[in-house]
């Protein structure tokens, strides 16, 4: 007898990643908490890019990797709010008296950017540089796998074998690269965007 196909629902993931789309196509941002991928996105939507997903987004591998946004807001630390004041006149009010991140929504500052899904085209591992530049070098399905799946599994301790094996296909779908972050963030986007305008491999 042939096994029943799972509900489309059933096929999907959540994922701690973040998440901006291009024309061309969408990248994910993994890596364990205090990466940098709350900056990283923000500086890229900031650069034009499309909102796809910050912290949390939904993965879909029943066919080419696929990324939909679960929410359309933001947590950032202090150090990142300093990095960008037009935040403060933006952040939500909470009900704890001293929250270690300030929460905000992207369709305050970015309505006409917010993206409900895109393709994955590749995934950048995020790395703090001790450098002014930022840059992008090809990196490895380990690293990747490693700044995705302990997060993801330490904050949705609910994540099973089959959400693992999820994860493992974007990986193995996706060329993986590293993205070492320089200090000045407005080396971030270029670098990004450099990503689109080669020519695929894959």
């Amino acid at each position: 007898m042939a096994r029943a196909k799972k509900p489309y629902w059933q096929q999907l993931q959540i994922t701690h990643c973040g998440v901006v789309a291009t024309p061309k196509g969408g990248v994910v941002f993994a890596g364990p908490g205090g990466a940098g991928k709350s900056t990283t996105t923000f500086t890229c939507v900031r650069g034009g890019m499309n909102f796809v997903a910050e912290d949390y987004g939904i993965l879909d591998v029943s066919t080419a990797p696929r990324m939909y946004s679960l929410y359309n807001s933001g947590k950032f630390t202090p150090q990142t709010r300093s990095f960008f004041p037009e935040i403060e006149t933006h952040v939500q009010p909470t009900r704890e008296s001293k929250p270690a991140k300030a929460f905000m929504y992207y369709k305050d500052l970015f309505p006409n950017q917010l993206q409900s899904s895109t393709a994955i085209k590749a995934i950048f591992v995020l790395h703090q540089a001790a450098a002014l530049e930022t840059s992008l070098e090809r990196s490895t399905e380990k690293e990747a796998l490693i700044a995705l799946m302990p997060s993801t599994l330490y904050q949705l301790p609910y994540v099973c074998h089959e959400g693992m094996r999820r994860i493992s296909k974007l990986v193995e779908s996706c060329p993986v690269y590293r993205l070492s972050l320089g200090t000045d963030l407005t080396k971030i986007v270029p670098v990004v965007h450099s990503f689109f305008d080669l020519e695929p491999a894959w």
